[in-house]
């Protein structure tokens, strides 16, 4: 099984405009006393973060509260979903084939620290480029083992992109939070991060 990693990338400035740690709590439910997780500073997060598979919180209504300068930050969301070949047991995740890439989304600023992240429906997480039976078997990675290789093309060959098919699935696979600057003096600043998901579970 795949692990839910976070990974921060950078694009464009530096936030040089929240010289201040910025820590973000995820809270989801009713319960807003207890986060269900806390990234105590955005600022210095530089190399992936692991959480563990069964965190759902990224698929559920939530809401970000941020502690530091927050009054010129406006967050964005997109998602990717993945399609993955299935066997009972196995299955084989077509991670560097085509995605559905969502439009960023602009979550709404709840009051001066806190923004609301709504869940992302099940028929949302589904949708994929249309293709077709052989582009699948085609995807299929050649540095598999030749029989590894026929193994999931006799799947592949299968394959229907229904909700009811036992032979493949679509689920989310990304998620990307996107913290921009909207200041005048640095609107270029932003920081990213890309949450990504465990498939075929």
């Amino acid at each position: 099984m795949k692990r839910l990693v976070i990974v921060v990338m950078l694009y464009g400035m530096p936030l040089c405009s929240w010289a201040s740690p910025l820590r973000l709590s995820v809270f989801c439910g009713d319960d807003h006393s207890t986060p269900v997780r806390v990234f105590e500073d955005l600022n210095q997060i530089n190399a992936p973060v692991v959480l563990e598979a069964g965190e759902e919180w990224v698929r559920q209504d939530c809401v970000l509260k941020l502690e530091g300068d927050t009054s010129t930050l406006k967050i964005e969301r997109q998602f990717e979903t993945t399609l993955s070949l299935l066997d009972e047991g196995p299955h084989l995740d077509l991670t560097q084939w085509k995605h559905y890439r969502s439009p960023w989304e602009v979550l709404t600023r709840m009051d001066e620290t806190q923004f609301l992240y709504p869940g992302i429906s099940a028929e949302r997480s589904r949708q994929f480029p249309a293709v077709t039976t052989q582009e699948i078997i085609r995807a299929i990675p050649r540095t598999l083992p030749a029989q590894r290789r026929m193994y999931w093309k006799r799947i592949a060959s299968q394959c229907e992109l229904t909700e009811e098919s036992s032979h493949c699935s679509v689920a989310m696979s990304i998620i990307r939070l996107r913290f921009k600057n909207i200041h005048p003096s640095n609107p270029r600043a932003q920081k990213v991060l890309t949450l990504e998901l465990p498939l075929g579970c």
